[in-house]
């Protein structure tokens, strides 16, 4: 374990993962001739408690201004989850809404692998957060309400409603006879997606489970999704997304449902078939990737297998062109002993075919590395940028093996983009300006609630966010969100005023500090690397 040189986090800041070897800058020194600049890391959640735990942030540009920018994050510890906005394109922080929970649901449900907060920008301003609530005495593990908070003013104020409220003292009879009772629904992790076109036109999407005082996952996991008509005031039935394949297959389980929308309003929520226990030994295969498509505004979908899986797969990701309507689905996984690699395919029809998986990480596959979790985002002109966490910078990684997993404990947030469709792309650019020592905090230590990278892209930026325990007290176990620019072009960005400054600037600090807390060598005491995340939520 590490040391803080004092309280305050302004201090604490050098007591955290500071080791030369891996101390980087993230300036355009490290950048050849045309490829993007990564620029300093900047902390989102400046807060003074020094038992806070800023996890799985995530980030939306507003579509009426590319330098508004909007970051959700849970406290784990404290049970909330927040607003911070900025106006300047990330130079400077203002918490708008220190908890978007309503007061009979206070704790925003954390759950490890998620997503479980997921903001959206509808074309007309409006903000919409989706989030899983419980009330103080039933949390973590009661019933979960699915709720929508939305906000016409960054969150300065908002309005929330109820999706779905959860039942209690269910009875479930199992596949295998099996007869599960006084079991609770949790309407857990979300997604959220706003039609480009109608800005009323909400969809809600989240992973449902019973759970029993003994028993988790008693029943099959389903995504669902609700659909409002009116901006999230009033939602419909939930409907399941999973109908019969065309074969007439039908499928048992399924992850989060990760929605995109195109112009033409068809909808495309993709997931995890889930491979569970409750499926006989010897009808378990991969966790095959699905997308569900409905033209009818959420009332009925359509069902096809998009790519074969893998023993082990993350629930996927996925954004599309606004321009053209190409979709992109990225996602994790490994087979057996192999190490967990960020994949992506993409189609230009609809979701009729699609291309075949790409590997993402350029490090070579021989070094074992691992490589989690990947986030997307498309740019309005078409860029699509990807990023994920990365560890083959990480000085005590050691490769899984047929009887162990990997040791892990230094991690890095590595992007790469593609201008042509997803047929090329450029070489991997690490945006962390120095590694996050993961045996600190919840994101990849104890409780393992790490998610997606966040990423929302400009023509000109792509926003990057992340959990970090740089800043924090070592001995609490601290995290906070940070944010890095990665600038494909020159962007005005606003300055002065009170605190705002200059991207070069904001970079010749950041390399400055890097050197100087690199050359303090400071020894941080070692940890047992952790493995890389609870097989339960893993298919």
């Amino acid at each position: 374990m590490g040391f803080a040189l004092g309280r305050r986090s302004g201090f604490a800041v050098l007591g955290v993962g500071c080791i030369a070897l891996v101390a980087t800058t993230g300036g355009a020194a490290a950048q050849s001739p045309g490829s993007p600049v990564v620029e300093a890391s900047r902390q989102v959640t400046v807060d003074n408690d020094p038992t806070r735990l800023f996890d799985v942030p995530t980030v939306a540009v507003h579509p009426g201004d590319p330098h508004t920018i909007v970051v959700a994050v849970g406290d784990a510890r404290n049970g909330g989850c927040q607003l911070r906005v900025s106006r300047d394109g990330g130079l400077s922080w203002t918490t708008t809404a220190h908890n978007l929970m309503p007061k009979s649901l206070p704790y925003c449900v954390h759950r490890n692998t998620g997503s479980y907060i997921a903001p959206a920008f509808a074309a007309d301003g409006t903000l919409y957060v989706a989030l899983s609530g419980t009330p103080a005495e039933d949390h973590p593990n009661g019933p979960m309400t699915a709720i929508v908070a939305r906000s016409k003013d960054l969150g300065a104020t908002f309005e929330t409603s109820v999706v779905a409220t959860p039942r209690s003292d269910i009875t479930f009879t199992n596949a295998d006879g099996r007869v599960e009772t006084n079991l609770i629904e949790q309407h857990r992790y979300a997604s959220i997606a706003v039609d480009p076109v109608d800005s009323n036109l909400v969809y809600r999407g989240w992973r449902f489970g019973l759970r029993g005082t003994v028993v988790e996952n008693a029943a099959p996991r389903q995504p669902l999704v609700s659909v409002s008509s009116d901006g999230g005031r009033t939602w419909s039935k939930a409907v399941n997304v999973l109908s019969p394949l065309p074969s007439g297959e039908k499928i048992y389980a399924g992850d989060v449902p990760v929605m995109v929308i195109g112009a033409d309003h068809a909808v495309y929520a993709f997931t995890k078939e889930i491979q569970d226990v409750a499926i006989p030994a010897a009808q378990r295969g991969k966790a095959r990737l699905l997308m569900s498509k409905s033209t009818d505004s959420g009332k009925t979908w359509t069902m096809s297998v998009i790519n074969a899986g893998a023993s082990s797969v993350t629930n996927p990701f996925a954004a599309i062109d606004p321009r053209n309507g190409r979709l992109y689905v990225t996602w994790d996984q490994r087979e057996g002993n192999d190490a967990q690699k960020v994949l992506l395919i993409s189609s230009g029809d609809g979701g009729k075919t699609w291309s075949e998986a790409r590997s993402l990480p350029d490090d070579p596959a021989s070094k074992g590395i691992e490589h989690y979790n990947p986030g997307i985002s498309v740019a309005p002109d078409g860029r699509v940028d990807v990023a994920w966490w990365d560890f083959r910078n990480d000085p005590a990684f050691v490769p899984r093996t047929a009887t162990a997993a990997p040791r892990i404990r230094y991690a890095d947030v590595y992007m790469t983009s593609s201008t042509d469709g997803g047929r090329s792309w450029a070489p991997n650019v690490r945006v962390t300006d120095r590694a996050i020592d993961t045996s600190i905090g919840v994101t990849f230590s104890n409780y393992g609630l790490r998610g997606t990278v966040g990423i929302a892209s400009t023509n000109s930026v792509a926003y990057l966010v992340w959990p970090d325990s740089r800043a924090g007290r070592p001995d609490l176990e601290s995290e906070d969100a940070y944010l890095t620019r990665v600038r494909f072009a020159e962007d005005a960005i606003a300055g002065g005023g009170d605190g705002g400054t200059s991207s070069g600037a904001w970079m010749a600090f950041g390399a400055a500090l890097a050197v100087a807390v690199g050359g303090l060598a400071l020894v941080v005491g070692t940890r047992i690397a952790r493995p890389s995340a609870p097989a339960a939520e893993r298919a």
